[in-house]
């Protein structure tokens, strides 16, 4: 964060006038505010910037905003603060499922939002800070770069994944051994113009894991997913 009580905040918002009501007053409690209408917008700024906070409506006209949630998890730990008119009961699990940190129904007054919010982001302080538009990816011995499409060994030799098998596990090293399940991984690479299937994601791993010649780097979680078995650090 910027400081003790203020916080860069990104609000995913489509009705305008709620947009500007929740940007009124995220900035009247001392925080630098992006807003956004839809869900690409979002996942490009998330992409591009760090952000303490993320206020966010399920309703979008793009992409449902669980779908969402999933994406930006696979990319990124910030807090998720849904803001939402739907009260059932499905509707709430669903999204802590997904990873988000508070479900606020859009009724609730000014002051106890901003009360929930910092809630929110103290419980955070202690989260990794999120890196900027990252790219290089350390992991154990290894290096990923995302950029030039390379996975890089301890002595500096290229492994030769595919970019789909460089784009799975480069979603895996920026969760730094959270737990991704398939559909997080399916996520995390649905913008390509042929996105693997949850079955094509298990092959995807096993011949990552062949091509590295170590098992233990992606771990599987029995019945939920997959984790990167070694630390991680971004540049």
């Amino acid at each position: 964060m910027t400081g003790s009580t203020s916080a860069r905040i990104l609000i995913i918002e489509d009705v305008m006038i709620m947009q500007e009501f929740l940007r009124l007053q995220m900035e009247a409690g001392g925080h630098e505010v992006t807003a956004v209408g839809e869900a690409e917008q979002a996942l490009a700024a998330i992409k591009n910037s760090a952000f303490d906070m993320i206020l966010m409506d399920l309703g979008l006209p793009d992409e449902d905003g669980l779908v969402l949630i999933r994406r930006i998890r696979a990319l990124r730990d910030t807090p998720i603060v849904v803001l939402t008119a739907r009260e059932e009961d499905d509707a709430r699990l669903a999204a802590f499922e997904a990873g988000i940190d508070d479900y606020i129904d859009k009724q609730v007054n000014a002051r106890e939002l901003l009360a929930r919010i910092r809630n929110v982001l103290n419980r955070s302080k202690g989260r990794p800070a999120q890196a900027e538009a990252t790219t290089l990816l350390r992991f154990g011995t290894w290096t990923l770069d995302l950029d030039a499409y390379t996975l890089l060994d301890e002595s500096g030799q290229a492994v030769d994944l595919t970019p789909m098998e460089l784009r799975i596990l480069g979603a895996l090293v920026r969760a730094n051994r959270r737990v991704l399940n398939r559909d997080q991984l399916l996520d995390a690479v649905s913008d390509t113009a042929d996105p693997p299937t949850d079955r094509m994601i298990d092959a995807y791993i096993s011949r990552i894991r062949r091509k590295m010649g170590d098992p233990s780097v992606i771990l599987t979680v029995r019945g939920v997913g997959y984790r990167l078995g070694v630390s991680s650090q971004q540049d």
